[in-house]
Parts: structure tokens; C-alpha cells; sequence
């Protein structure tokens, strides 16, 4: 019997690697075997996005004053992409009236 390796060529896609997050429809492209006739045939392919990772930086002030601008980094970038396609910014309960401690600071609204 006959498998698989009697076919020639491959499947195609519209996705390439820098494609946007979503899903995109696998045709059978160039797939031929000699011997048989290939029915259309459809799959997909779902691009999933990237997780990364986020440190936000602690921060001091004294009492009184005004919050430091709240400060983070991220990473697991792809495709040479930055920080600079994130926006928003973290966020903190603290306020110049709040008594003294420790405040947590928070993703806010940051998002990609």
C-alpha cells in the first residue's frame, strides 16, 4: 500500500511569521500526488499572542509629596518589537494624602 509519501509539494497559508494574532485558513496549495485526485481540504492555523513578562519597579516618595512617575519593564518581545507597542500605564491606590506605608502599584492600564 501507498501513504503519504507519494504526495509532492505542500499546503499553503496566507500567515507568515510576522502575521497578526488570529486565525488563518490551511489550503491544500501545491499538494499532488500522480495517482489520485485531492479533494479540496481546509485547516486552519491560530496564531496565539505572546505572553510576557512585567516588572514594575517600587518606587519611594516622602510624605506629602506628589507620586514618582510609576516606572516597569517588559520583555519576551518578538519580531523586534518594544515597550513602544504597549500603552497605558501602572497605577497606585497611594495619593499625596495617603498616610505612610506601603501601597501597591499595579498593571493600571497598561496593555498591548
Amino acid at each position: 500500500g501507498q501513504d503519504e509519501s507519494v504526495l509532492t509539494g505542500a499546503p499553503s497559508t496566507t500567515a507568515t511569521r510576522a502575521s497578526d494574532v488570529g486565525t488563518y485558513a490551511i489550503g491544500r496549495g501545491t499538494l499532488a500526488a500522480q495517482n489520485y485526485v485531492l479533494p479540496e481540504a481546509e485547516g486552519s492555523l491560530t496564531i496565539d499572542p505572546v505572553r510576557l513578562s512585567l516588572t514594575l519597579d517600587d518606587q519611594r516618595r516622602a510624605y506629602g509629596s506628589a507620586n514618582p512617575e510609576l516606572t516597569w519593564r517588559a520583555a519576551g518581545f518578538v519580531l523586534g518589537q518594544d515597550e513602544s507597542v504597549l500603552t497605558g500605564a501602572p497605577s497606585t491606590t497611594a495619593t499625596r494624602a495617603s498616610d505612610v506605608g506601603t501601597y501597591a502599584i499595579g498593571r493600571g492600564t497598561l496593555a498591548a
